[in-house]
């Protein structure tokens, strides 16, 4: 019989690179929240979820309200600045770029691989942002961006990631 490993399990086995507990058996976690949008400019961002860096991001689902006519949002990350509570974008659109939530209410309605390919389900939270290496700060938050004006709704969020918990 002919046998064949995934790309993290023949890593893992063939070279030692990470331990199997850290490709297999981290800790999942899901996330939810929901928030009462209130009527919003254009370019508002609006953040959701906790996710730290070194997790693996397996699910982004989002649902809203109808938010108004040409109403769109990008799903992305951001990171938190200090202790301030205020964000700065790592990649707005790393999850879904141009979603209409103009022509009726979204019901959940999964996003993880809208602008990422399939080939990034393997790679951690600061990957799909874009970044050359790991950052020094611990966590990114799940984001979106309404790129017109909204009117006032619901819009909930749901995230699964897998991460070792150091």
């Amino acid at each position: 019989m002919a046998q064949q490993l995934s790309t993290l399990l023949t890593a893992a086995t063939a070279a030692n690179l990470a331990p199997l507990s850290e490709i297999h058996d981290g800790i999942t976690e899901t996330k939810a929240d929901t928030l009462e949008l209130s009527a919003s400019a254009a370019d508002t961002a609006v953040f959701f979820i906790k996710i730290p860096v070194n997790a693996k991001v397996h699910s982004v689902k989002l649902a809203t309200d109808d938010l108004g006519t040409g109403c769109t949002m990008s799903v992305g990350l951001f990171k938190k600045d200090g202790l301030a509570n205020t964000f700065t974008v790592v990649s707005a659109n790393c999850f879904a770029s141009a979603v209409d939530v103009a022509t009726a209410a979204v019901p959940l309605t999964e996003y993880r691989f809208s602008a990422a390919n399939i080939d990034t389900a393997n790679k951690k939270a600061w990957e799909l942002a874009g970044l050359s290496a790991k950052p020094s700060y611990a966590n990114l938050f799940l984001g979106i961006t309404i790129a017109s004006a909204a009117a006032a709704g619901t819009v909930s969020a749901m995230v699964t990631f897998t991460h070792t918990g150091g």
